[in-house]
C-alpha cells in the first residue's frame, strides 16, 4: 500500500472546523493527545435571539490524529510519501510526482480521499462537484466558552461558527454569498462580532479555507479506469453533508471501507467495488439526501422569509421555548 499525501507534513493546512459528534472516538482510532474540549450542547444564534440544542461533540486535533493514522499505516505495512502529487491516470497506471522527480505507479486500486477538488476524480473523467467555499481561522478565546455556538445572516446561504478548543477556537464560516459581500469579509465581521461579545481577541493563530460538496454523492462511487478500480472516499465522493457540511465520520467510514474494498479486489474479488458504491450509499445516502433536500429548499426562500429558511436550513433546530433575547 502506497499512499500519497499532496502535504508537505502531514496534516499541515487543515481545512476542518474540528468539531465531531461524541460517538465517533468510538468508532475510529482516536488518541488522548488528539482529544479536545468536550461538550453537549450547540448554541443558535439567530438575529437578536438565542436558544441551546442538545448535541454531544469534541474537538479534536485534527493534525495529530492525521499523523497519528498514518503512523498505524506504516506500521501495518504501509509506505507513506508526504510531499508527493497525483498527476494523473495513463494506461491504467498512476502518475505522480515529488522531490524525486516524475513517477509511475502499477496498481489495481486507487482510493481518492483528495477533496472535493479531487485529483483522481478529475482524472477518471468526472467532473467537478457543486461546492461552496469555507473560511475559517483558530483565534484565541478570552473567556471560556462551554460550547459551540453557530449563527446565520440574511446574505449566506450557510452559516458562521465557533468551535472551542482549550485556549482557542475555530472561527469561521461556509456557504454562498448572496449579496456583494465576499466570505473573507464576512469573516472579519464575524470575528468583530464575537470579539465584541467578548469570546475572542484579536489574535490569528491559523488562517485555513477550502471547498464543501453540497450535492450530495457522486452517482457512482466505485469507477473502472482502464483496468483500474477507482474507489471514491470522503469528499471526493461527495459524501459532505449538503447543510451543515460535516464530513468527519462519512469520511473516516467510507475510507475504512474502501481499504476494506481495495483488499479484496487485490485478492481477485471483482465485485468489491460495486459492493463498496452500495454500502456506503446504505449507510449514508437517505441522510445526505435529507441535507441536499434541506439545503435546496431553504435557499429558495431565504431572501424572501429568512427565518424560516434558516428553521429549515438547519437540522438542529432548538425548541420553541428555548429562545431568549
Amino acid at each position: 500500500v502506497l499512499v500519497v499525501e499532496a502535504k508537505g507534513h502531514v496534516g499541515e493546512r487543515c481545512h476542518c472546523a474540528e468539531w465531531v459528534p461524541l460517538l465517533l472516538p468510538r468508532e475510529v482510532s482516536l488518541p488522548p493527545s488528539a482529544h479536545g474540549t468536550r461538550s453537549e450542547h450547540l448554541t443558535v444564534h439567530l438575529a437578536d435571539k438565542q436558544a441551546p440544542v442538545k448535541a454531544p461533540g469534541l474537538s479534536i486535533d485534527r493534525p495529530r490524529w492525521e499523523r497519528h493514522l498514518l503512523l498505524r499505516a506504516t506500521r501495518a505495512g504501509a509506505v507513506v510519501q508526504a510531499g508527493v502529487r497525483f498527476k494523473g491516470l495513463k494506461n491504467g497506471r498512476a502518475l505522480i510526482e515529488g522531490p524525486f522527480g516524475r513517477a509511475v505507479v502499477t496498481t489495481r486500486t486507487i482510493v481518492a480521499a483528495d477533496g472535493a477538488v479531487s485529483r483522481v476524480a478529475q482524472a477518471a473523467g468526472l467532473t467537478r462537484l457543486d461546492t461552496v467555499g469555507a473560511v475559517q481561522v483558530e483565534a484565541d478565546l478570552t473567556t471560556e466558552v462551554p460550547g459551540g455556538l453557530v449563527a446565520f445572516r440574511p446574505d449566506l446561504i450557510g452559516y458562521t461558527w465557533l468551535f472551542p478548543k482549550g485556549e482557542t477556537a475555530n472561527v469561521g464560516l461556509g456557504g454562498r454569498p448572496l449579496g456583494e459581500v465576499n466570505l473573507s469579509r464576512m469573516l472579519d465581521q464575524w470575528r468583530s462580532t464575537l470579539n465584541d461579545w467578548g469570546l475572542i481577541g484579536q489574535s490569528v493563530l491559523r488562517r485555513m479555507g477550502g471547498r464543501l460538496p453540497v450535492a450530495g454523492p457522486r452517482p457512482g462511487l466505485a469507477l473502472g479506469v482502464n483496468g483500474t478500480t477507482v474507489l471514491l472516499a470522503g469528499d471526493a465522493a461527495g459524501l459532505t453533508h449538503p447543510a451543515t457540511g460535516a464530513g468527519i465520520p462519512q469520511a473516516t467510514a467510507s475510507g475504512t471501507l474502501a481499504g476494506r474494498a481495495a483488499g479484496r479486489i487485490a485478492a481477485g474479488d471483482q465485485s468489491a467495488g460495486a459492493a463498496y458504491d452500495r454500502e456506503v450509499r446504505d449507510r449514508f445516502g437517505g441522510y445526505l439526501e435529507r441535507g441536499r433536500a434541506r439545503r435546496e429548499k431553504a435557499g429558495a426562500m431565504w431572501a424572501d422569509d429568512f427565518e424560516h429558511a434558516v428553521r429549515t436550513y438547519w437540522p438542529l433546530w432548538p425548541k420553541k421555548d428555548a429562545w431568549k433575547t
